[in-house]
């Protein structure tokens, strides 16, 4: 135990106090050994700094030193010196006083790594006005850091007995994973909404920007295949570009909600 105390207190504070050791036993011998340490760095004990306490003795041809509880047999006063200069040096016991870190679990691994993503899905959207609609969307982009930038289309389409509606657009946007499957994105583009009245030569035809929102989250299903679910908020811009007086024409929706599943490949 006192060996032991010794190795911590030398441990801690190994900036003060030089390496020591104190060995007894066989006077010539423990001179000898003694002596053997000096040369190396090793001095003897100092009130205030404690020092490792070694016993040595011969037993016939050979020495056997003893420190604490712990008993080596060597063959020279040299061996007996380097066993006595391990205890008593704090740089070569501190690695083994210090209790390992426990092994951090890896972080989840995205679906999709690096490279080219091309992705489709399958949509339906709810829109501000009431509306369903119902659509795909495909796109790719490729990862640049962090972020994945890209470009995507949708087309939808609505049919409600009175008049028939379909709309198609173009985003530009970038998606950021925040942890394993999920990412975030944004993007922003153009798109247009073409209205006819069933039965009717009334039409019109709308334009303007887009701006969508949107969060995915990617399910691994192969090497480089993934599940996608997704969700998205998009702001409508509408202008009206062609068409008559279309005066029983309902109005474009303002917002609309999206919801998607579809399929991704990464990596290519």
């Amino acid at each position: 135990m006192r060996s032991v105390l010794v190795l911590a207190l030398c441990a801690r504070g190994a900036l003060a106090c030089p390496p020591a050791a104190a060995v007894d036993g066989d006077a010539a011998l423990a001179r000898e050994i003694a002596d053997a340490l000096a040369l190396r760095g090793v001095g003897a004990a100092s009130p205030r700094c404690p020092a490792a306490v070694a016993h040595v003795e011969r037993r016939g041809e050979r020495i056997v030193v003893r420190i604490a509880s712990v008993e080596r047999d060597v063959s020279t006063p040299a061996t007996a010196a380097t066993v006595i200069e391990s205890f008593a040096r704090s740089d070569l016991t501190a690695p083994l006083l210090r209790a390992p870190a426990p092994p951090q679990p890896p972080a989840p691994k995205p679906a999709v790594q690096r490279g080219v993503q091309l992705f489709a899905a399958a949509e339906t959207a709810r829109g501000s006005d009431a509306t369903s609609w119902f659509g795909a969307e495909l796109g790719a982009c490729i990862t640049l850091g962090r972020v994945c930038a890209g470009a995507r289309m949708r087309l939808a389409g609505l049919a409600d007995g009175e008049t028939f509606r379909h709309a198609h657009e173009l985003l530009l946007g970038v998606d950021l994973p925040v942890g394993g499957v999920w990412s975030l994105g944004v993007a922003l583009g153009m798109g247009e909404i073409h209205t006819r009245m069933i039965g009717s030569d009334d039409a019109r035809e709308t334009a303007g920007p887009r701006a969508d929102l949107h969060a995915t989250v990617s399910i691994p299903i192969g090497r480089r295949t993934a599940f996608d679910l997704a969700v998205a908020a998009e702001l409508v811009g509408a202008r009206r570009v062609e068409g008559g007086s279309a005066l029983s024409l309902p109005d474009e929706p303002r917002a609309l909600v999206r919801l998607g599943a579809g399929i991704r490949f990464g990596g290519l």
